[in-house]
């Protein structure tokens, strides 16, 4: 999924300087290095080792969580991803993601154009891999899935482990990082007839400008192993993230996280939980020493059918802090995922979440989508 970036020509990059805001400036940057990979890689005389693809989806919502009945289309994601292999042991890996609809010459609507990944890898050997630039933290079953819709089930993934939530300074955050700059280590060992995948990372901690600098002294650290029985039917992993947050007063966040895959047949099963632990914080903002801790969890469960239907249901739990009562959430998931060809993929689910704090509101959301690969 990425792929060599040619260098600009000085012309448009003097263009590109003239233009109005530093923020449009580097949106249009983004475009052109779409642009110039999309119509260039016939240049490379290497050309068979320059790869592209990747995914579209778009979204129908209609809920009841307000006064007023909401419906509304969604064009979520449009990812570009490509990868060039130097040689036998190097690659590079980029993707570009258009977000929401975004569009660049009105500059509206509440999307991005954003460079999501971009490293270097070097394999010694499949046990041992270095990869350098901004990728994503390998945590529970579906971060190194990303926001790549064709590649799991439901529209939307369980909130417990994949949404946000309110730290203790009142910020909504995932409770690890999504993405992160640095260094990772990562490699596929085989102990016997099982199959072990590791790794573990260190980053640039969250903060204002994560992908430049960090602005404290600590580091994003964190790590995942996945043990995979011989016949696929099993896998096991564990997923650990801790770092002092520079976007919520420099206090200190861990999550540990397990998951489990068992798959029978047709019959699938799967379920993770997680228990993050924030630092909180005195009247006067510092961080003092003290952490609530919470707990998380789901359990999902699927039936493939020979006609391309797979319902699945899901239960989906979060409380934020087992110290005080009347503030966990669940999210109660029955679906239908219907694969119309090996790349395209049809969604609808129907979510009933309710709340124990009287006063959030019980609501119930009906979510379709469409999730085609490329």
């Amino acid at each position: 999924m990425s792929s060599s970036e040619p260098a600009f020509p000085e012309q448009v990059h003097r263009s590109l300087m003239r233009k109005g805001a530093a923020r449009m400036c580097r949106s249009t940057l983004a475009l052109w290095m779409f642009v110039l990979l999309a119509i260039g890689s016939p240049l490379y005389a290497q050309q068979d080792r320059l790869s592209m693809y990747g995914y579209f989806d778009l979204e129908f919502e209609a809920s009841n969580k307000d006064d007023r009945n909401t419906h509304t289309f969604d064009q979520h994601h449009f990812n570009v991803i490509t990868v060039f292999q130097l040689d036998e042991k190097w690659r590079v890996f980029g993707e570009i993601e258009w977000e929401h609809g975004i569009s660049l010459a009105r500059g509206a609507g509440a999307g991005q154009v954003a460079l999501e990944r971009a490293w270097v890898e070097y394999a010694h050997t499949d046990g041992f891999r270095v990869k350098l630039g901004k990728f994503l933290p390998p945590f529970g079953i579906y971060n190194l899935q990303h926001d790549a819709t064709p590649t799991f089930l439901s529209t939307f993934l369980p909130s417990s482990i994949y949404g946000t939530h309110p730290n203790t300074v009142g910020k909504t955050q995932r409770l690890y990082s999504k993405f992160g700059t640095g260094v990772q280590v990562l490699g596929t060992l085989f102990p016997g007839t099982w199959q072990g995948d590791y790794f573990v990372y260190l980053t640039n901690g969250r903060g204002p400008d994560p992908d430049e600098k960090d602005n404290n002294q600590n580091k994003g650290i964190g790590g995942r192993f996945v043990l995979t029985a011989p016949d696929d039917r099993l896998r096991l992993g564990v997923s650990y993230y801790q770092d002092r947050n520079g976007d919520a007063q420099n206090t200190k966040q861990r999550s540990l996280a397990g998951d489990v895959t068992v798959t029978l047949q047709e019959f699938a099963v799967e379920a993770e939980g997680l228990l993050p632990s924030v630092e909180r914080v005195d009247a006067r903002g510092v961080p003092n020493g003290d952490f609530r801790t919470g707990v998380g969890f789901y359990v999902q469960g699927s039936y493939r059918t020979p006609v391309g239907l797979t319902p699945f249901a899901r239960y989906d739990f979060f409380d934020p802090d087992n110290d005080s009562s009347r503030d966990a959430e669940q999210d109660v998931v029955v679906g239908l995922n219907y694969r119309a060809t090996d790349r395209v993929y049809l969604k609808s689910e129907v979510h009933a979440l309710a709340f124990e704090n009287p006063r959030q509101r019980n609501y119930e959301m009906f979510v379709a989508s469409i999730a085609v690969a490329f």
